[in-house]
């Protein structure tokens, strides 16, 4: 359940009811090591570029974020690069549920993995997406540079700016 309002143009309420196990979304297509996409996500490792990309769109659940958290990290390791462009602009729903283990555990474990240089791309549609953002990139213990952006080009400008490790 969140709420999205603006000021003078009124209140939006939006609430999600899980489908049934039975009734759930197409089977994820992967590679297992360069491309993932199931009905959320799409993951790819840029071999031109040589960092990964993720693809956030619809409607993520705290499962759904984690688990594709988890395959991001996946893919980025066996590709051995130091750069994610990342782009949440598509998501419809808050995720402030899971902020806080985007912070404490998912950054952590990316840094670990060989993550230097995060470009965040996020929408400004919904005040709380921008919120939880801000709060999962909250990581002043952390060596990893992030920049966040509402215009995926210049993210990815800015990446391109970046060293490669």
């Amino acid at each position: 359940f969140w709420i999205d309002s603006k000021l003078n143009q009124g209140s939006t309420f939006y609430f999600l009811i899980p489908l049934p196990e039975s009734e759930k979304q197409n089977k994820p297509v992967t590679d297992h090591l360069t491309y993932y996409k199931s009905d959320g996500l799409e993951i790819e490792f840029n071999k031109k570029k040589h960092w990964l990309e993720a693809n956030w769109f619809g409607y993520v659940n705290a499962e759904s974020s984690k688990n594709g958290a988890m395959i991001m990290a996946d893919i980025f390791s066996k590709n051995k690069c130091s750069k994610v462009l990342n782009d949440n602009s598509l998501i419809k729903n808050n995720w402030s549920e899971i902020s806080d283990s985007v912070r404490d555990e998912w950054f952590p474990m990316m840094e670990k993995i060989g993550l230097k240089y995060l470009a965040w791309v996020y929408s400004t549609e919904n005040t709380f997406v921008e919120l939880a953002v801000k709060k999962s990139v909250d990581i002043s213990n952390s060596n990893i540079i992030i920049r966040l952006f509402t215009d995926r080009k210049k993210a990815i400008a800015w990446l391109d700016k970046q060293k490669s490790e």
